[in-house]
This record gives structure tokens, sequence and C-alpha cells, in this order.
């Protein structure tokens, strides 16, 4: 994925710490995880979401007890969110709408 140089990323709307049960046989935390972290910080509305598509890249794993940071930011009409660990950026999903919806 890319970040458009225009793009302003969000405050973060979420932190928190990762749990036990975030991680798997890796010792990291499993990717189904980030969907998630993703999904539970949607903009308030966002439950009846249009049609979509969802992309995800994993930059960087993240370990038990990290701190994790999520930011939500609007782009083009599609939402970029963005998960932090305490070392860098360690995911970021895209929300494409399809057939010129908005969120």
């Amino acid at each position: 994925l890319r970040v458009p140089k225009s793009a302003t990323l969000s405050q973060p709307v979420s932190a928190f710490r990762v749990k036990p049960s975030m991680i798997d046989h890796t010792e990291h935390v499993n990717n189904s995880e980030y969907v998630k972290w993703a999904f539970d910080n949607l903009p308030d509305g966002s439950f009846a979401l249009p049609p979509f598509n969802l992309s995800v890249e994993y930059l960087l794993e993240t370990r038990p007890d990290e701190q994790v940071s999520v930011c939500v930011s609007p782009i083009n009409d599609n939402l970029l969110i963005q998960m932090s660990n305490d070392r860098s950026t360690a995911a970021l999903v895209e929300l494409r709408i399809e057939n010129n919806g908005k969120f």
C-alpha cells in the first residue's frame, strides 16, 4: 500500500497493550488481529459498510506486551488504518469503497 504524500494521518484513536490471546505460535501478534483492530476502530456509523475491498500490508511483527496505537484517516473517500507498535508501523489496512460510495 502506498500512502499519498499529501495524506495527513490522524492522531491515534486507540492505544492498548498486546494481550497474550493475540499471540500465535511464532510469538508475534497473529495477522488476523490487525484486521480486527482495524474494524474495531472504524468511525461511528461505519457498521453498515457499503461494498468494499480490503488490503492489508504487514510491515513489522508486533511482540507480546508491546504498546499498539491505531490511526484512522480518510484518504480519497477511502479509509487508511495504520497500526504502530513500540518500534514502528506494523501494518496498514486500506478499505476502498466500491461503486462511488463514501464512508
